[in-house]
Protein backbone atom coordinates (compact mmCIF):
# COMPACT_ATOMS: atom_id res chain seq x y z
CA UNK A 1 0.00 0.00 0.00
CA UNK A 2 2.68 2.27 -0.79
CA UNK A 3 2.01 5.61 -2.86
CA UNK A 4 2.23 5.51 -6.31
CA UNK A 5 4.71 7.97 -6.23
CA UNK A 6 3.56 10.57 -8.55
CA UNK A 7 0.25 10.77 -7.57
CA UNK A 8 1.30 10.61 -3.86
CA UNK A 9 -2.04 7.82 -2.80
CA UNK A 10 -1.82 4.63 -2.35
CA UNK A 11 -3.95 1.73 -4.81
CA UNK A 12 -5.33 0.19 -1.77
CA UNK A 13 -6.83 3.31 -0.68
CA UNK A 14 -8.93 3.72 -3.85
CA UNK A 15 -12.83 2.68 -3.68
CA UNK A 16 -14.11 0.13 -6.35
CA UNK A 17 -16.10 2.26 -7.24
CA UNK A 18 -13.95 4.41 -8.43
CA UNK A 19 -11.79 1.97 -10.53
CA UNK A 20 -12.06 -0.02 -13.77
CA UNK A 21 -10.40 -3.32 -13.74
CA UNK A 22 -9.07 -4.61 -16.84
CA UNK A 23 -10.36 -2.00 -18.53
CA UNK A 24 -11.35 -2.90 -22.46
CA UNK A 25 -11.14 -0.75 -25.16
CA UNK A 26 -11.32 -0.38 -28.93
CA UNK A 27 -9.44 2.03 -31.01
CA UNK A 28 -9.35 2.13 -34.87
CA UNK A 29 -5.81 1.40 -36.08
CA UNK A 30 -6.11 3.01 -39.93
CA UNK A 31 -2.84 3.52 -41.39
CA UNK A 32 -0.56 3.67 -38.29
CA UNK A 33 2.49 1.95 -38.09
CA UNK A 34 5.76 2.67 -36.30
CA UNK A 35 7.43 5.48 -38.03
CA UNK A 36 3.87 7.47 -37.83
CA UNK A 37 3.78 6.98 -33.98
CA UNK A 38 7.76 7.60 -33.88
CA UNK A 39 7.18 10.79 -36.34
CA UNK A 40 4.59 12.25 -33.65
CA UNK A 41 7.15 11.42 -30.49
CA UNK A 42 9.65 12.82 -32.08
CA UNK A 43 7.40 16.17 -32.71
CA UNK A 44 5.69 16.44 -29.57
CA UNK A 45 7.54 14.18 -27.22
CA UNK A 46 9.62 15.05 -24.26
CA UNK A 47 13.91 14.64 -24.70
CA UNK A 48 14.24 11.40 -23.39
CA UNK A 49 11.55 10.14 -25.87
CA UNK A 50 13.50 11.50 -28.63
CA UNK A 51 16.05 8.33 -28.59
CA UNK A 52 13.42 6.19 -28.35
CA UNK A 53 11.59 7.54 -31.10
CA UNK A 54 14.80 6.86 -33.16
CA UNK A 55 14.49 3.14 -32.46
CA UNK A 56 10.79 2.90 -32.91
CA UNK A 57 11.29 4.73 -36.53
CA UNK A 58 14.06 1.77 -37.64
CA UNK A 59 11.30 -1.13 -36.39
CA UNK A 60 8.39 -2.46 -39.06
CA UNK A 61 7.03 -0.11 -41.34
CA UNK A 62 4.26 -2.07 -41.92
CA UNK A 63 0.63 0.07 -41.46
CA UNK A 64 -2.11 -1.22 -39.36
CA UNK A 65 -5.60 -1.58 -40.61
CA UNK A 66 -8.29 -2.47 -38.32
CA UNK A 67 -9.30 -2.14 -34.82
CA UNK A 68 -7.13 -2.46 -31.68
CA UNK A 69 -8.77 -4.46 -28.78
CA UNK A 70 -7.00 -3.47 -25.42
CA UNK A 71 -7.16 -4.24 -21.92
CA UNK A 72 -5.73 -1.93 -19.00
CA UNK A 73 -4.81 -3.49 -16.31
CA UNK A 74 -6.21 -0.54 -13.79
CA UNK A 75 -7.98 2.32 -14.40
CA UNK A 76 -8.19 4.11 -11.43
CA UNK A 77 -9.60 7.67 -10.17
CA UNK A 78 -7.12 9.35 -7.21
CA UNK A 79 -7.51 13.07 -6.35
CA UNK A 80 -10.36 13.32 -8.93
CA UNK A 81 -7.95 12.41 -11.59
CA UNK A 82 -8.02 9.26 -14.06
CA UNK A 83 -4.84 6.89 -13.97
CA UNK A 84 -3.70 4.04 -15.93
CA UNK A 85 -1.90 0.96 -13.77
CA UNK A 86 -0.33 -1.51 -15.25
CA UNK A 87 1.83 -4.73 -13.59
CA UNK A 88 4.50 -5.99 -15.03
CA UNK A 89 6.25 -9.13 -14.17
CA UNK A 90 9.29 -8.76 -16.15
CA UNK A 91 12.78 -9.96 -14.51
CA UNK A 92 14.97 -6.12 -14.84
CA UNK A 93 17.89 -7.92 -12.87
CA UNK A 94 18.43 -10.00 -9.38
CA UNK A 95 18.71 -7.05 -6.92
CA UNK A 96 17.11 -3.93 -6.15
CA UNK A 97 19.17 -1.94 -7.46
CA UNK A 98 18.03 -2.98 -11.18
CA UNK A 99 14.61 -1.33 -10.56
CA UNK A 100 15.59 2.14 -9.69
CA UNK A 101 14.49 4.50 -12.65
CA UNK A 102 16.81 4.24 -14.87
CA UNK A 103 16.02 0.37 -15.15
CA UNK A 104 12.19 0.92 -15.35
CA UNK A 105 12.88 3.40 -18.36
CA UNK A 106 15.23 1.39 -20.41
CA UNK A 107 12.89 -2.04 -19.82
CA UNK A 108 9.81 0.17 -20.78
CA UNK A 109 11.74 1.43 -23.99
CA UNK A 110 13.14 -2.44 -24.77
CA UNK A 111 9.79 -3.50 -24.32
CA UNK A 112 7.73 -1.42 -25.95
CA UNK A 113 5.75 -0.39 -23.10
CA UNK A 114 6.21 3.34 -24.24
CA UNK A 115 4.12 2.48 -27.49
CA UNK A 116 1.51 0.97 -25.17
CA UNK A 117 0.90 3.57 -22.68
CA UNK A 118 0.79 6.39 -25.34
CA UNK A 119 -1.81 4.06 -27.05
CA UNK A 120 -3.73 3.78 -23.59
CA UNK A 121 -3.43 6.91 -22.79
CA UNK A 122 -5.18 8.11 -25.95
CA UNK A 123 -7.81 5.72 -25.57
CA UNK A 124 -8.67 6.90 -22.03
CA UNK A 125 -8.42 10.31 -23.64
CA UNK A 126 -11.37 9.47 -26.04
CA UNK A 127 -13.31 7.79 -23.41
CA UNK A 128 -13.08 10.74 -20.62
CA UNK A 129 -13.69 13.18 -24.10
CA UNK A 130 -16.90 11.17 -24.86
CA UNK A 131 -18.01 10.41 -21.56
CA UNK A 132 -17.39 13.94 -19.69
CA UNK A 133 -18.12 15.92 -23.20
CA UNK A 134 -17.29 20.02 -23.04
CA UNK A 135 -16.67 19.73 -19.12
CA UNK A 136 -13.55 17.50 -20.25
CA UNK A 137 -10.28 18.85 -20.08
CA UNK A 138 -6.51 16.37 -20.26
CA UNK A 139 -4.67 18.98 -18.17
CA UNK A 140 -7.44 18.29 -15.13
CA UNK A 141 -9.15 14.89 -15.83
CA UNK A 142 -5.79 12.96 -16.79
CA UNK A 143 -3.76 12.28 -13.68
CA UNK A 144 -0.79 10.16 -15.65
CA UNK A 145 0.73 6.43 -16.08
CA UNK A 146 2.32 4.27 -13.23
CA UNK A 147 3.48 0.60 -14.70
CA UNK A 148 4.56 -0.94 -11.38
CA UNK A 149 7.36 -3.54 -12.07
CA UNK A 150 6.60 -6.07 -9.53
CA UNK A 151 9.55 -7.98 -9.43
CA UNK A 152 11.16 -5.22 -8.24
CA UNK A 153 8.76 -4.08 -5.96
CA UNK A 154 8.56 -7.55 -3.83
CA UNK A 155 12.67 -7.30 -3.63
CA UNK A 156 11.51 -3.77 -1.78
CA UNK A 157 12.89 -1.33 -4.78
CA UNK A 158 10.68 1.75 -5.95
CA UNK A 159 10.50 -0.05 -8.88
CA UNK A 160 8.15 2.22 -10.42
CA UNK A 161 7.51 3.93 -14.07
CA UNK A 162 5.27 7.24 -14.31
CA UNK A 163 4.71 9.99 -16.62
CA UNK A 164 2.06 12.00 -17.92
CA UNK A 165 2.26 12.71 -21.61
CA UNK A 166 1.65 16.21 -22.87
CA UNK A 167 -1.83 17.64 -24.05
CA UNK A 168 0.56 18.33 -27.32
CA UNK A 169 1.70 14.61 -27.79
CA UNK A 170 -1.79 12.86 -26.68
CA UNK A 171 -3.75 15.06 -29.38
CA UNK A 172 -1.65 14.42 -32.08
CA UNK A 173 -1.46 10.83 -31.18
CA UNK A 174 -5.60 11.23 -31.30
CA UNK A 175 -5.20 13.30 -34.25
Amino acid sequence: SEPIPIAAAALSGVPKERSFREWRFQMPMEGISARTIANVLKQHGEDWLQGYAANLDRTSQHALDGILTGIVDLVCVIDDRWWIIDWKSNTLGATASAYDDAGCCRAMMREHFVVQYHVYTVALHRFLRSRLGATYDYDRHFGGVGYAFLRGLALGAPAWFNDKPSRALVEALDA
